[in-house]
């Protein structure tokens, strides 16, 4: 049976499935892209279709942001370096601009893409949705760009910028999100604002929100918003966002050392399904079990609350 599909559809699937990430739905247009692709070689919108949504698998796996960062710099490269951007070659880049390496370069694309899409595709079906691409990737970025310690970028002297940028965004972000029901994605969004801001009570608000209607697999994006937080939190840490990075810190080196959750479970005396919850922040760990975890990963208790390297071995 023939393919029905065209590089219009794949991209439509693409946007039907934005805002609710399902393994399974990633993976089918994958495959998909990956025939169409190899019959249809001269389209190079799906190529960079193609590999944002490898970045989002791998970022919904495991929110592992430098390979992301790997996987798409390629793309981000060449289309910074093209001046007339296609509307879909917009949609494609407000997915990376996330990924800009340095300040300037976030000011730069930013300006850019949203200059051509007012100026030039403002009439399309999706312009809305674009502006909301847009404005949440330029969140996550501005995030980072607040707290040097953990990137490379220097923002000194481009504090009143950021804090510009990140308003202007912020109140976009949250307008399209309400008015499209991505209520997952506002929940990230305020806990975006409340890192941004150090405003615990509205990361708790976001947070609750994705725990209450389970959305599981959002956890580890919004624990990656909450670390470049936590380090100036200091004692104003919540006992909700200080489970959670026990939780994600316990789920990273389980992963790493390859020990199963039923191992782990059976070891320090829990089923299955409650080591999860305390992996995922919604239930907090005993002192009993993280004692016996501690045994169990061989780091030292104090790993779990300060992250301190494996070094420290018994």
């Amino acid at each position: 049976m023939k393919s029905k599909d065209t590089k219009e559809s794949l991209i439509n699937e693409f946007f039907e499935i934005k805002g609710n990430y399902e393994v399974v739905k990633i993976d089918k247009l994958i495959r998909k892209l990956d025939e169409y692709i190899s019959k249809n070689e001269s389209y190079r919108e799906l190529k960079y279709l193609l590999i944002v949504l490898k970045s989002v698998k791998e970022d919904y796996r495991s929110s592992n942001f430098e390979l992301c960062k790997k996987i798409v710099m390629p793309m981000f490269e060449e289309l910074n370096g093209i001046d007339d951007l296609s509307f879909f070659e917009i949609i494609f880049f407000a997915s990376v601009i996330e990924f800009a390496p340095t300040f300037e370069q976030v000011k730069y694309c930013e300006q850019k893409i949203t200059s051509l899409l007012e100026t030039k595709y403002k009439q399309e079906k999706k312009y809305e949705m674009v502006q909301w691409m847009i404005s949440k990737n330029m969140l996550s970025r501005l995030v980072r760009a607040k707290y040097p310690s953990v990137n490379t970028i220097n923002t000194e002297g481009n504090r009143k910028e950021i804090q510009e940028l990140f308003d202007r965004n912020l109140k976009i972000a949250k307008a399209i999100c309400k008015k499209m029901g991505l209520l997952a994605d506002l929940a990230m969004v305020e806990i975006r604002e409340g890192v941004f801001s150090t405003d615990a009570e509205l990361i708790d608000k976001g947070m609750n929100w994705l725990s209450k209607n389970e959305r599981k697999n959002w956890y580890p994006s919004a624990v990656d918003e909450l670390l470049t937080y936590y380090r100036h939190l200091g004692d104003e840490i919540t006992k909700q966002q200080l489970d959670i990075l026990i939780g994600y810190r316990i789920r990273k080196i389980r992963e790493a050392q390859e020990i199963h959750v039923e191992e782990a479970a059976e070891f320090i005396g829990l089923t299955d399904n409650a080591l999860e919850q305390i992996e995922s922040g919604r239930r907090g760990a005993k002192n009993i079990h993280l004692y016996k975890l501690s045994q169990l990963f061989k780091v030292d208790i104090s790993y779990f609350y300060y992250g301190e390297k494996e070094s420290s071995q018994r």
